[in-house]
């Protein structure tokens, strides 16, 4: 997928929206946290995959990008 975008203003900052389409091809959503890397090529852009700690709750992500109520079906597994 290629897009291109500009630069706006986003209250007192800037940046760039992202289409429905593109949040959705990747599974994320308003509050999703985003690397932005220098590369030799520009700026990269993905996805923050961060580990849970240790003894963290783990959530399922609900369809439209949040946690569904109560625990995951994994974690009342693990009772």
């Amino acid at each position: 997928m290629r897009l291109v975008r500009q630069i706006i203003t986003v209250g007192n900052s800037v940046g760039i929206t992202l289409p429905r389409e593109f949040l959705d091809a990747y599974g994320l959503g308003k509050g999703a946290l985003m690397e932005v890397r220098a590369t030799g090529m520009g700026l990269l852009l993905r996805p923050l995959r961060v580990a849970p700690a240790p003894g963290a709750v783990r959530w399922t992500v609900g369809r439209h990008g949040r946690p569904p109520f109560g625990r995951s079906r994994r974690d009342r597994r693990e009772d």
